[in-house]
């Protein structure tokens, strides 16, 4: 059986990349005009095109869905059961891998294929070769095309019930070009397999509850272990003062004059240091309320710089804007492609360098994927991404941008 292989599917958390599909034609619209009829955690469609059959399967989690396609041509598999059966087994081994699904802390799966890129394409060509292997054992359970009716519309869609019998399916696919039938939690062992993870994570979570429990109660058992042997020292202590002031008895009463007189020094002593004391803390409310003063004004009414455009041989780069706050520094950039499906990264060894010689690593970019991760962009738009980085010193009056020797920008006002 001669097959070509999809699998596609959406992240909704991932604003970048919502939509990903391997390999990536114009199959994207026949996928997408089918995602609205997922009411259920699965949905097998049928969909005929001439000679060409899609039997395309999708399966819901947590942010979105998850979707493989098996195209043949001049045949299509009449067993749904089987055909079912298949799917649910290449999506339980690809859990098991991984890559394109995960599973979270609270036992949800979630998808992951937006990975579907050329790093990943060796796992992802297994997987289309499973896929293969599988199908081609329905070989028994397929059979040629029927003659089309030229009387139902091509884009009527036909639904049937999740029980419906494979002469429904044989009887429904005579007459309609697309055939849809949703499925619930209970129809399948993945979704057996998911509730599975859910109660495992939610055992897991008992589990380290009670680890937290007996630790503190280690803790405390530890504590009162400390205070029994400070208190055995304190009584051996005591018991040595005792004999200290036993034998330093007849001396007492020759230092009591002189413990008389310092006791006059120590009254005067402390009075002048209290005198001193309310000097002290008056000049350090004083310098506190002029730092705070200070570091609000430097927060609420931070420096904004505007300028910087880099010209490179396939994109635009402008600095749109740049924040320097007490806290830290905010780059907002935009890049625009000056041709069709080039691809942006963010590298390693981007920081700031103030006039003073530091530097400052980046902290953290929003927006576009860190090297070796790539973006693609097949058409041309403005991209915005954000860089973060540490807080500038007070003593720096300038930075600069530096990426590379070619990509850079010099003396930006602080």
């Amino acid at each position: 059986m001669n097959s070509s292989i999809y699998i596609f599917g959406s992240e909704t958390n991932n604003s970048s990349k919502p939509y990903s599909q391997y390999p990536l034609d114009y199959a994207e619209d026949i996928f997408k005009k089918y995602e609205s009829y997922l009411k259920n955690d699965s949905l097998l469609v049928i969909h005929r095109n001439d000679v060409a059959v899609y039997h395309i399967y999708y399966k819901r989690v947590q942010n979105g869905y998850i979707g493989i396609c098996v195209l043949l041509n001049s045949l299509w598999v009449c067993d749904a059961k089987r055909l079912i059966k298949v799917f649910e087994k290449v999506f339980s081994e690809i859990l098991e891998s991984g890559i394109l699904l995960s599973v979270d802390r609270q036992g949800n799966v979630v998808s992951q294929t937006s990975k579907m890129s050329d790093s990943n394409k060796v796992h992802i060509d297994e997987i289309c070769d499973k896929i293969r292997y599988y199908i081609e054992k329905l070989e028994n359970y397929s059979a040629q095309l029927p003659v089309q009716d030229v009387s139902v519309s091509k884009g009527t869609i036909h639904k049937l019930s999740d029980n419906a019998s494979n002469t429904s399916w044989k009887n429904a696919f005579n007459t309609y070009r697309n055939i849809v039938s949703s499925y619930g939690s209970n129809k399948n062992s993945t979704n057996l397999l998911l509730r599975k993870l859910s109660e495992f994570a939610k055992e897991r979570d008992d589990y380290e509850r009670k680890s937290i429990e007996l630790q503190k109660e280690c803790l405390r058992i530890e504590r009162q272990k400390k205070q029994i042997k400070n208190i055995v020292i304190l009584v051996f202590v005591l018991i040595g003062c005792g004999i200290g002031i036993f034998f330093l008895n007849d001396s007492l009463n020759v230092t009591q004059q002189r413990l008389a007189d310092a006791n006059d020094e120590i009254i005067e002593q402390q009075t002048r240091i209290e005198e001193l004391k309310d000097s002290v803390e008056y000049y350090l409310r004083l310098y506190k309320n002029e730092k705070n003063n200070y570091q609000s004004f430097r927060s609420q009414v931070a420096n904004t710089y505007k300028s910087g455009t880099i010209e490179t041989d396939y994109h635009t780069w402008n600095l749109e804007q740049i924040y320097f706050t007490s806290s830290e520094t905010v780059c907002k950039w935009s890049v625009t492609p000056k041709c069709f499906g080039t691809f942006i990264e963010m590298t390693e060894g981007v920081c700031l360098i103030d006039n003073k010689g530091k530097k400052y690593d980046m902290v953290s970019c929003d927006g576009i994927a860190m090297t070796p991760n790539r973006d693609t962009i097949y058409d041309i738009r403005t991209v915005y991404f954000t860089v973060t980085f540490p807080a500038i010193d007070d003593e720096a009056t300038s930075v600069t941008y530096y990426s590379s020797p070619s990509f850079q920008i010099a003396d930006i006002p602080v």
